[in-house]
């Protein structure tokens, strides 16, 4: 007798083995857009609840009332499948906002690339700006070169008078102010 329940045993094993490597293993599978949160139960006839009530009898269960979500985000348990037999469960905790904006690969790509193309352009056009105005005062250049648009009739402008030299009366005044050593 033994015997027989252990071969029964490996007959089931291999049986259940076989059907997993057959892709016989159903999960709920979970889709976020857009605000809403859709579980999709692996049963065609099945109905979903949680521990308080009863949520439905499609297939897909659609969570979109703003209560539903709040709760969602503080961790749910759903269960779905037919509640006297096979049934699946999955804890759900999502977090979304209200304005949150979908970005796909393509539209991430396309806004990088466009970032890139007004950067190179910006890049361009400084560089081109620059090289039609030479600059004025270029190490090297001789000094007249550098006055092109003063006249060679006018002195340079006069200091500021706050900074005029000491008058030989006024160096006792100042003489203060001489650094000592210590």
């Amino acid at each position: 007798m033994p015997l027989a329940l252990h071969l029964g045993a490996l007959v089931l094993l291999l049986f259940h083995t076989a059907s997993l490597e057959a892709g016989e293993i159903k999960e709920i599978t979970v889709e976020i857009a857009s605000g809403k949160v859709f579980l999709t139960c692996p049963e065609e006839k099945s109905e979903w609840w949680d521990k308080k009530s009863d949520l439905g009898t499609s297939r897909i269960l659609d969570i979109s009332a703003p209560d539903d979500l709040l709760e969602i985000e503080r961790g749910k348990e759903f269960s779905c499948g037919e509640k006297k037999s096979k049934s699946w469960r999955i804890y759900l905790k999502v977090k979304g906002c209200k304005d949150c904006v979908e970005l796909s690969l393509g539209l991430g790509a396309g806004i990088i690339v466009a970032d890139l193309l007004l950067t190179l352009g910006v890049l361009l056009l400084v560089y081109f700006c620059s090289q039609k105005q030479p600059g004025l005062f270029r190490p090297g250049a001789p000094r007249r070169q550098r006055l092109q648009g003063q006249q060679a009739d006018h002195p340079p402008p006069v200091p500021n008078p706050d900074y005029e030299p000491i008058r030989k009366g006024q160096g006792e005044v100042y003489a203060g102010l001489a650094p000592q050593a210590f």
